[in-house]
């Protein structure tokens, strides 16, 4: 049973907490709340109420399988849970406690020696763009902007107050466009995507053959 691999997978994790931790790494003190929020949530209220029985009890439910292999299957789950699953997320949350009383409360490689030079790299690893880090942040921000005003732009032709928020004007529209019937949605959505698909050639240099 698969479920039987998470402790070692765990210990795996551990190891290499502490590897980045040799080497000077932490993941920021935020982060690390979240992830004890969400550890303590997988096996906190017993065996038979965690993420991992619920999902198999419920995969059982909507598959054929003789009634004695399902209790069978289910009781050496909750035998898992219980002497192997519960310690092992015991020691995880032992190991994030301890790291995150050291761990910084800034976010990101920039503050990790040769952070910025990560930054610098990452965009010629992943793209082919010669833009620097800050130049595609940059470009971010204007085109954000230009989308904006041409958001800003369209609303006034329907008549909405320049005032309104983004939230406002999409309440608006949610509100004055209407529900499309059940029996039209395929119809309504092909038009769209075809709608859409005509125009890609004025987003993109580039489009799928």
């Amino acid at each position: 049973m698969r479920l039987g691999q998470i402790d070692s997978r765990v210990t795996q994790l551990i190891g290499n907490l502490r590897n980045r931790e040799s080497a000077g790494i932490i993941q920021p003190a935020l982060s690390m709340g979240v992830s004890l929020r969400h550890l303590s949530g997988l096996v906190g209220n017993g065996a038979m109420a965690s993420i991992y029985y619920q999902t198999m009890e419920q995969t059982l439910n909507h598959v054929s399988v003789d009634s004695t292999l399902r209790t069978t299957m289910l009781a050496d789950a909750r035998a898992i849970i219980e002497q192997q699953i519960v310690s092992a997320c015991q020691s995880l949350k032992a190991e994030l406690e301890r790291l995150e009383m050291i761990a910084p409360s800034a976010i990101g490689f920039g503050q990790f020696s040769g952070g910025q030079d990560y930054y610098q790299q990452a965009p010629k690893h992943h793209t082919s763009t010669d833009l620097t880090a800050d130049e595609i942040h940059q470009l971010g921000l204007s085109e954000i902007s230009r989308i904006y005003n041409e958001i800003r732009m369209a609303v006034a032709e329907l008549g909405y107050p320049e005032t309104d928020s983004l939230g406002q004007i999409y309440s608006r529209l949610e509100t004055d466009g209407g529900m499309v019937p059940a029996s039209q949605v395929v119809a309504t959505h092909t038009t769209i995507i075809a709608g859409a698909s005509a125009k890609l050639d004025q987003a993109f240099s580039q489009v799928p053959a």
